[in-house]
């Protein structure tokens, strides 16, 4: 697990999750070194710069996938192969129970530290100053 404070970037998420980076043939401004800041879970609820986790079932993948970069997804996270769209990147997971069991705890910690926030995984109220 990357250690604590480290800048959650797409390569370095790949290489937590042993999966493949597509780049898209025009690549993100900041490449593989683009920075991941919020998950969604539902391409309903992406906003622009969210990464989008694809557990569904795939044949709503496109669908979905669609959806999510119409509503600004920086990137997509799936188990299948789809090439990423101009300006994105793709995390190929070799399968997503090992996705979800890996992502859950990074998330979890990245939350604790207000790395990443996603109130799909986990709802927490809001700092009070």
């Amino acid at each position: 697990m990357p250690p604590a404070g480290t800048k959650l970037t797409a390569s370095i998420l790949t290489k937590f999750l042993k999966a493949n980076l597509l780049l898209a043939d025009i690549e993100p401004i900041f490449g593989t070194h683009t920075e991941i800041t919020r998950f969604a879970l539902n391409s309903d609820t992406v906003r622009l710069g969210d990464t989008y986790i694809h557990c569904s079932e795939n044949y709503s993948l496109l669908k979905d996938v669609m959806r999510a970069y119409e509503n600004g997804a920086n990137g997509i996270i799936c188990a299948s192969h789809i090439p990423p769209l101009a300006g994105s990147f793709v995390i190929q997971v070799q399968s997503v129970e090992s996705m979800i069991n890996l992502l859950y705890p990074f998330i979890q910690r990245c939350l604790i530290d207000d790395r990443v926030e996603s109130p799909n995984l986990l709802l927490r109220s809001p700092r009070v100053a």
